[in-house]
C-alpha cells in the first residue's frame, strides 16, 4: 500500500509556466510564484526545473513566514590538480536540460512514500519518463530528554543530472530535504564513471585506481565547487547578514576564555571561511521579534570540507575571482540573475561585478554560498564510483518563539 499522508491533495496544487519550459536557452530570472506548491509539516514551497539550475525552490515559508525567495545552484565548477580542465559544467546544456530519467521503487530511498514526477511538475501517469521525486523519510530521535522524545521526519525532494565524455562524465544529484524542525539542507551529490583522461600510476594529481583491459586507469584529483545562490526574505524583505565569530581571549591569563560575536556586514562584499573562528553567517530581519524579543533570522552553517581560490583578484577581474570568497552578499537586483535573459554572464564572471560597495543593511539580498570538496580518486570508484555527498545547512536562529518539537511520554 502506498502511503501518500504527507502529500494530502489539497495542498498540491500547481501551475505551470509554459507547455515546455525547457525548450528555451536562455529564461527569465525566476518567477516565485511559478511552480508545483508543495505543503508539508509547516512547509510551504513551490518547486520547478529550470534549463540552467535544475531543480530550484521559490517562495519557501516556515510556519507562516517567509524564509526565502529563491534557492538554486547556479554552478558546478571542477578544478582538476594538474592544471586543467577547469570545466564551469553548467555550460554544457545546463542541470535542467541533462536531466536523467529516475525510477520509482528502486532510486527512491523511501519507496513507500515515493511521489513522482515531470519536469514540468506535473503528477507522472502510464510511462511518462520520471524527472523529480519527492518522499517523506524518519530521521529517528530529534529530541531525547527528560520531557519524552520527539522523532524527527524529512521531506527530500531532488531529481539527477547526467554529464556525459565519452565512456566516462559524472552524474549529479540535487537534493532539498526540508526537517521537521524548520531546517533547510541543501545537498547535492556526485556518482558516474570517473574522469580517466589518462594511463598510469599514482601520482600528486590522481589516482591509479584500475584496470581497463592490461591498461592502468589513471584518474586526475580534482576539486568539486558548487555555487548556491539564495534570495532569503526573513519573514520580510529588509535583511541584513550578521557574521558569526568565536574567538579566544589573547591575554595568556585568559587563554582559556571565549567571546562569541555577530558583526553585520553593511555592504555588498565577499568573506571567506574561518575554521578557527566556527565561522558562520545568519540573515536576519531586525524589525521582526520573536516572543522573547530576538529578531528572527535563518542560520548559513557552512559544509564545505575546504575552499578553492582560483585566479583573479578579491572583487574584480579574472576569470575565477568569484572563488576568492565562500560567501558573497549582494543586493537584490532584477537585471543581476546569472545565465538568463537578464545577464548573459555565468555566476564566476557576474558576481564580483554585482559587488560594488551598495549598502545591503535592511535591504532586499542575495548570498551565494560556495559548496566545495576535493576528490582523490580511490579503488572503489572504478568503474562504479558511490555517491560523495556535500551538504550544508539553513537553520531557524530565533524564528520561532520556542521550540517547533512536541515531545510525547513513552
Amino acid at each position: 500500500m502506498v502511503r501518500l499522508a504527507f502529500l494530502a491533495l489539497p495542498a498540491l496544487v500547481f501551475t505551470i509556466v509554459s507547455a515546455n519550459p525547457l525548450l528555451a536557452q536562455a529564461e527569465a530570472p525566476p518567477d516565485p510564484k511559478v511552480g508545483r506548491k508543495v505543503e508539508w509539516e509547516g512547509w510551504s514551497f513551490n518547486w520547478s526545473v529550470r534549463v540552467r539550475e535544475g531543480l530550484v525552490l521559490t517562495d519557501v515559508h516556515y510556519r507562516g513566514r517567509k524564509v526565502l525567495k529563491f534557492a538554486g545552484l547556479m554552478e558546478l565548477f571542477t578544478v582538476y590538480d594538474q592544471g586543467s580542465p577547469r570545466p564551469l559544467d553548467i555550460n554544457d546544456g545546463g542541470l535542467g536540460a541533462r536531466k536523467l530519467t529516475i525510477v520509482p521503487g528502486l532510486d527512491c530511498s523511501s519507496g513507500e512514500s515515493c511521489k513522482v514526477f515531470s519536469a514540468n511538475g506535473k503528477d507522472v501517469k502510464n510511462n511518462e519518463p520520471v524527472q523529480v521525486m519527492m518522499h517523506e523519510e524518519k530521521t529517528g530521535p530529534n529530541y531525547l530528554g527528560v520531557f519524552g522524545r520527539a522523532p524527527g521526519k524529512t521531506l527530500v525532494l531532488w531529481m539527477a543530472s547526467r554529464f556525459v565524455g565519452g565512456n566516462d562524465g559524472y552524474t549529479f544529484i540535487v537534493r532539498w530535504k526540508f526537517r521537521d524542525d524548520g531546517t533547510l539542507i541543501p545537498e547535492v551529490g556526485a556518482t558516474g564513471v570517473p574522469q580517466h583522461l589518462k594511463t598510469g600510476d599514482t601520482s600528486p594529481t590522481g589516482a591509479f585506481i584500475g584496470l581497463k583491459g592490461k591498461e592502468k586507469v589513471f584518474a586526475p584529483s580534482h576539486v568539486h565547487n558548487y555555487l548556491y545562490r539564495l534570495d532569503f526574505a526573513v519573514d520580510g524583505d529588509k535583511n541584513l547578514v550578521e557574521e558569526f565569530n568565536w574567538e579566544k581571549e589573547k591575554e595568556p591569563s585568559k587563554d582559556h576564555i571565549a567571546k562569541c560575536t555577530w558583526t553585520p556586514l553593511l555592504k555588498e562584499t565577499g568573506r571567506t571561511c574561518n575554521q578557527e573562528t566556527f565561522r558562520s553567517w545568519r540573515v536576519v530581519n531586525r524589525q521582526s521579534k520573536n516572543f522573547l524579543g530576538h529578531p528572527r533570522s535563518y542560520h548559513l552553517i557552512p559544509g564545505n570540507t575546504g575552499v578553492f581560490r582560483g585566479g583573479g583578484t578579491k572583487f574584480q577581474g579574472g576569470a575565477e575571482a568569484a572563488t576568492q570568497a565562500d560567501l558573497w552578499v549582494t543586493l537584490s537586483k532584477p537585471n543581476e540573475f546569472p545565465r538568463s535573459k537578464a545577464d548573459a554572464r555565468n555566476s564566476l564572471e557576474a558576481i564580483p561585478k554585482y559587488v560594488d560597495g551598495e549598502s545591503v543593511e535592511n535591504k532586499e539580498l542575495v548570498v551565494w554560498y560556495w559548496l566545495g570538496s576535493h576528490h582523490f580518486p580511490r579503488s572503489e570508484d572504478w568503474v562504479h564510483q558511490p555517491v560523495i555527498w556535500q551538504s550544508f545547512q539553513l537553520m531557524p536562529r530565533d524564528f520561532l518563539d520556542g521550540s517547533p518539537l512536541l515531545p510525547v511520554k513513552n
